[in-house]
């Protein structure tokens, strides 16, 4: 009987496969009915609206390249106010109310301080504490079933036979 119970699901299961498979391939032909039907300027991406490169070309050793002016290096104004200013340091500021609360140094070092527990670390110790807790509840369980049949064992009665002689009398008459 076992084995005809096998037998009907590993039928089944062959079954269900190429039921799948069947369904998957269809599902396949429709998409490539479709694609075909499609108008094929839209398969390929518009032109591009750039001029195409002219490319470039190898320079003899002979010859020299272009002679073109090397371009200008950008310059700092003095008298202009920028965010990283040389021009204007913080421990030149009179006033001390426009200074600011700190300074790069402790930017730094609080940017260096790390925090104990990164968000995953403090996923991955709940998910270890919540592990331990159910080893420790299935382990009672389990330790509490144990000593649940050994000290419940079921008791067998032996029947006590008590025989009892009677005194035989001798009657002559």
């Amino acid at each position: 009987m076992t084995a005809l119970k096998v037998a009907l699901i590993v039928i089944l299961v062959l079954l269900l496969v190429v039921v799948a498979l069947r369904v998957r391939k269809v599902r396949r032909d429709e998409i490539r009915a479709m694609e075909k039907k499609a108008d094929p300027r839209l398969m390929m991406p518009p032109a591009s609206p750039y001029q195409p490169s002219k490319g470039f070309r190898l320079l003899e050793q002979d010859e020299a390249p272009s002679s073109l002016p090397p371009p200008a290096r950008p310059r700092l104004e003095p008298d202009q106010k920028y965010v990283f200013s040389d021009f204007h340091p913080a421990h030149l500021d009179v006033n001390p109310s426009t200074r600011p609360r700190h300074d790069e140094e402790w930017a730094l070092t609080r940017s260096a301080i790390r925090p104990g527990l990164s968000f995953g670390g403090v996923r991955a110790l709940i998910v270890v504490v919540v592990i331990v807790l159910l080893v420790a509840v299935v382990g009672y369980y389990a330790r509490d079933r144990s000593t649940h049949h050994a000290t419940h064992h079921t008791t067998t009665t032996v029947p006590i036979v008590t025989t009892t002689t009677r005194p035989t009398t001798n009657t002559t008459g």
